[in-house]
């Protein structure tokens, strides 16, 4: 199970990094509304390696059978991998490309009416972990439902 984890974590590692900073790059060209949504695309691609990891690890490791607990954990650790790509892709983001980004945002959502605090760099990150492990929490029950299989 371990090696399954890091295999496919690392895969979503970097495809947390790259598409997800792809997607934080583009954004310069939308405004806040469309770039949340290119952003969620690019966290769920990043995150598509869940899929893919609990079925390897049901096929080639444990012989063709995984049960949901498994499959949820395998899920769960290649989530936080893939978690940890994006996080770092969007404190390289805030903190190096667009340092004013948190300001910027916030200034946005008070003119929409809604009270924004402007956050530090880190903790931008620790947010954006959160979110992403919250959507690799949703992907993964739903790869081990579809996935599970008994002996």
């Amino acid at each position: 199970m371990k090696s399954t984890i890091i295999k496919y974590g690392i895969r979503s590692l970097i495809a947390g990094l790259v598409l997800f900073g792809i997607t934080l790059l583009l954004s310069l060209q939308f405004e806040i509304g469309n770039s949340e949504l290119l952003g969620y695309a690019g966290i769920i691609i990043a995150l598509s390696m869940i899929y893919f990891g609990i079925k390897a690890y049901r096929d080639r490791v444990n012989g063709g059978t995984v049960s949901f607990g498994n499959a949820l954990l395998v899920g769960l650790g290649i989530s936080a991998m893939g978690s940890l790509g994006i996080a770092i892709a969007d404190m390289i983001y805030t903190g190096i490309i667009d340092p004013d980004w948190a300001v910027n945002y916030a200034e946005e959502m008070k003119a929409q009416g809604v009270e924004a605090e402007v956050y530090s760099t880190s903790m931008l990150g620790v947010l954006m972990f959160f979110i992403a492990m919250f959507v690799g929490m949703i992907i993964t029950l739903i790869s081990a439902l579809i996935l599970k299989r008994k002996a």
